[in-house]
């Protein structure tokens, strides 16, 4: 069994990879977000575009998303705070930063995600980036990642 990369120490079969897949809903936004990071791992566009708000949908850039794809090798998400978001609401947002590595360089996407039911299912709406950080020099093994998470980079 894999282990899912949306941070959670479980099973992807038992967490992310359902949901993934199209069999089972997100119960709550930050569910979702833990999801969609997960298929970006992945490389699984289709999760990514069926979970964007419909009328949001035409500034997707579906081939953007496929070339990041095989460009970004993604390490950790580490979820700080959700607001709403949970299995009675009907909005959340989920305030995440997300380290991955590009051309050699580590780069940490800090941001606030919104979600909203949408037919009685979470979605993306819409996010705020808050900071983009890159890291100076490669990160060394048993290092802090930059987001600020404590978690060590193997």
């Amino acid at each position: 069994m894999a282990e899912c990369p949306c941070g959670s120490g479980t099973d992807l079969d038992k967490r992310c990879g359902p949901v993934v897949a199209g069999e089972k809903p997100a119960l709550t936004a930050k569910a979702l977000m833990r999801s969609r990071y997960s298929a970006f791992v992945l490389g699984d566009p289709d999760h990514i575009e069926n979970t964007h708000a419909c009328d949001k949908r035409e500034g997707l850039d579906r081939p953007g998303v496929k070339n990041m794809f095989g460009a970004v090798e993604w390490d950790v998400l580490e979820i700080f705070s959700t607001s709403g978001g949970l299995e009675g609401d009907e909005a959340g947002t989920v305030d995440f930063a997300a380290s991955f590595r590009r051309n050699g360089k580590i780069l940490v996407h800090r941001g606030n995600s919104n979600f909203r039911r949408d037919n009685g299912r979470w979605i993306y709406v819409d996010g705020t980036p808050t900071a983009t950080a890159a890291s100076a020099s490669k990160i060394g093994r048993n290092q802090p990642f930059p987001c600020g998470s404590g978690k060590k980079y193997k």
